[in-house]
């Protein structure tokens, strides 16, 4: 079994990997556009990561109970398709308003699982 510092580096390694290759794209690609289109999806994919990974890591207990998971995927399923559909149709997303969705986001996944799952959750 590893340790967690392994992990965390397993992870951290992916992300930076991720990162990278998101980056040399955009650069590579040389047009301005390119780059805010590849940082305005990298974007998405963060706070839905960051949020995603805080839902599962506070639900521990739940990890064996099947309707968590459909819980979280339906929620996941539907936050992507939203958030395809919104990006598409905008040209650029500064960062700032990623961090101002963060909260957001938190919330309403929170008030979501506590819907479907509240009497596991006890």
């Amino acid at each position: 079994m590893q340790s967690r510092p392994m992990d965390f580096l397993l992870y951290g390694g992916i992300a930076v990997a991720f990162l990278a290759a998101v980056a040399f794209f955009a650069f590579h690609t040389g047009s301005e556009d390119a780059v805010r289109e590849a940082f305005k999806w990298l974007g998405f994919g963060a706070v839905t990561a960051i949020v995603f990974v805080e839902a599962i890591r506070r639900n521990r207990r739940l990890w064996g109970k099947r309707r968590f998971w459909l819980v979280l995927c339906s929620f996941g399923f539907v936050q992507c398709t939203l958030g395809t559909v919104a990006l598409w149709r905008i040209g650029s997303v500064p960062t700032v308003y990623w961090a101002l969705l963060l909260p957001f986001n938190f919330i309403a996944l929170d008030k979501y699982m506590s819907v479907f799952l509240d009497s596991d959750r006890r």
